[in-house]
């Protein structure tokens, strides 16, 4: 265009010279030549944009999920980024069809085959780490995004990051008193026993949380009456998934005065995860059919960074419920009180680690971790041994009207065989056992047998009769035949 232009102008001015116009033809060339230069050139570029859609905010050592998703004007052939995290945690990527890939420690990511248009082409998985500052931003970035076309050209894309805060689970508190009264405080210690005098009617109950955004609740003016007073204070973790409960048991001297049990009820469990194990719970619900592999031998509480692939994990952040002051849970596996059993342990050694606290070991084993303030980073504390077979496990939530609730979680281990040895059907999971399947198959084939021969039977009676017929009529055409001869 600005060629054919330019090229108009010098004719015309060739033209004009030779006219005499040549002094008022050179400034109409100079200003068209000046309105050129304003008009804008576009050049069109190919571009590649990353995005990456993460969740607000998280607890401390819970597993990020961020949707990854391009934007593109091109098909790639090769796209190549490397994934960062503040905290250097392990990191995998899941494409749409389920299939992940681990980023190694060069923290470089290659995905193929990637269409035009804006796509989400999977997801970004971060491990929590030990280094996750809680309170804090917890930063992904992807950078150094480089996208290979077909005809082999590179397009670089630009570096992304994303915050995700991360919530403090510190459930403990800081200090505990009662007006009037003297214990000793320890924010590892869950109950205490108190005498009170007989004059004293009531006390105030103090608390301050060891986090100052952990809820506390039962605090206040309680009253006191002859006999055992029980409180309990209850603090929710900053991310409100993760409870601890103090109970402080204050006897008075005097007649006890027994009274019925009141209150609302509130005996549901709203969350109970298995790590690895999406069996739908609901509250309502109270009956589960787990399935585990032969190398699953213990079933513990573990945190979201233990990678124990020989437990069934239950998180320890992710038990809540419609708990109430007055609510209590007991779990028994195969029947024995494993809390009870944990809290009774005497094999449990304590050594000092790396993070100034303390590590925990029993048979040798590390099964948690905390550092020099005393929280909790790595927890795989095994609770009990899993059997081949059936394993029942009965969590009792026992509300303040003294009504249970039970959920039943009947857990089979696969034997050497890889087979799963369940006694009878699970209504709630419409899980077939063995023997159930089997059954119906022989009856399957019963029917078919049945069916079979009766079919054969009145297909060779219609036979016959049909070939009775057609010997009749034989014989009758044989007899005419002669008859005219």
């Amino acid at each position: 265009m600005f060629i054919f232009i330019a090229k108009f102008c010098f004719i015309w001015y060739d033209n004009c010279r030779v006219d005499g116009r040549e002094d008022k033809m050179k400034k109409i060339i100079y200003y068209l030549f000046g309105m050129i230069l304003f008009i804008p050139i576009f050049v069109y570029a190919d571009t590649i944009n990353i995005d990456l859609s993460c969740p607000e905010k998280i607890s401390n050592f819970e597993t990020i999920k961020c949707d990854l998703n391009v934007n593109s004007d091109f098909d790639v052939s090769s796209l190549k980024m490397k994934v960062l995290d503040s905290s250097t945690s392990k990191c995998s990527f899941t494409n749409n069809d389920s299939k992940t890939i681990e980023i190694g420690d060069d923290q470089i990511l290659t995905i193929n085959g990637i269409s035009s248009g804006n796509n989400k082409i999977g997801e970004i998985t971060v491990m929590s780490s030990i280094n996750d500052e809680p309170k804090k931003n917890k930063t992904i970035t992807i950078s150094d995004i480089v996208a290979t076309k077909s005809d082999g050209t590179e397009v670089r894309g630009i570096d992304v990051s994303k915050n995700v805060y991360v919530q403090s689970v510190d459930n403990s508190l800081k200090n505990l008193e009662v007006t009037g009264l003297t214990f000793e405080f320890d924010r590892f210690k869950n109950e205490y026993n108190i005498e009170a005098p007989e004059s004293l009617n009531s006390v105030e109950i103090k608390a301050t949380p060891n986090d100052s955004d952990a809820e506390v609740t039962g605090t206040g003016i309680k009253t006191l009456k002859p006999g055992t007073n029980t409180f309990k204070i209850t603090v929710k973790a900053e991310n409100r998934n993760l409870i601890k409960s103090y109970i402080i048991n204050i006897k008075k001297p005097g007649e006890t005065v027994v009274e019925k049990p009141t209150g609302k009820g509130d005996n549901y469990l709203t969350k109970f995860v298995f790590l690895g194990y999406d069996y739908g719970f609901d509250k309502n619900k109270t009956d589960y059919l787990i399935i585990v592999d032969n190398k699953v031998t213990k079933f513990a509480e573990c945190s979201d960074n233990a990678d124990r692939d020989d437990y069934l994990c239950l998180i320890d952040s992710a038990v809540s419920g419609d708990l109430d002051n007055d609510m209590k849970m007991v779990m028994l596996f195969n029947d024995v009180d494993i809390l009870k059993a944990m809290e009774e342990n005497n094999n449990i050694k304590v050594k000092d680690n790396e993070l100034g606290g303390h590590d925990g070991y029993l048979d040798g084993e590390l099964i948690w971790k905390t550092d020099k303030t005393g929280r909790l980073v790595y927890n795989a504390t095994p609770f009990a041994n899993i059997n081949v077979g059936e394993n029942i496990l009965k969590v009792i939530v026992k509300a303040d009207n003294e009504k249970d609730r039970i959920y039943t979680f009947k857990i089979v281990r696969k034997d050497a065989e890889g087979n799963a040895p369940v006694g009878e059907k699970n209504k709630d999971n419409d899980v077939m056992p063995p023997e159930t399947g089997n059954t119906i198959y022989v009856v399957i084939c019963m029917i078919l047998v049945i069916s079979f021969g009766v079919g054969m039977y009145f297909f060779y009676k219609k036979t016959a009769i049909f070939t009775k017929i057609i010997r009749r009529k034989a014989l009758a055409c044989h007899l005419i035949k002669n008859k005219c001869v």
